[in-house]
């Protein structure tokens, strides 16, 4: 799949090795933000809650249907809508974590973009 030949005497190589190089050595100098809950590196969005709090990321957030999810029923309009067991708010989406907990919806849970978020960036 490439241009030229991959031999150690090729020039071409040699300038495609030096900037492969230069590259990694750029990307392991940024800094990358980490997921406070799950520790993970986050690509750009975490969730937060509506105090602001980190809740999680794509990695260790589940977004799925309120309806799929027993605690969101509505007794009194069941299987037409959802109220959210954190909000009490009408919901459609639901997030939980890993272990299957429910952190909230889409009335109380918010996706932000982890530069924005200071505790994604340890020292």
């Amino acid at each position: 799949a490439f241009p030229y030949r991959r031999t150690h005497g090729d020039a071409n190589f040699l300038r495609r090795e030096e900037t492969e190089n230069m590259r990694n050595n750029i990307l392991e100098a940024l800094p990358h933000s980490i997921c406070p809950v799950c520790h993970d590196p986050v690509d750009c969005e975490v969730y937060e809650n509506r105090e602001g709090d980190t809740v999680g990321c794509d990695a260790c957030v589940t977004r799925q249907y309120a309806g799929d999810i027993k605690a969101f029923y509505n007794p009194n309009d069941p299987g037409e809508s959802f109220i959210c067991p954190v909000c009490g708010g009408d919901c459609e989406e639901a997030f939980t974590d890993r272990d299957g907990e429910v952190l909230g919806c889409n009335c109380c849970i918010t996706r932000r973009d982890a530069w924005s978020k200071q505790q994604c960036f340890p020292k």
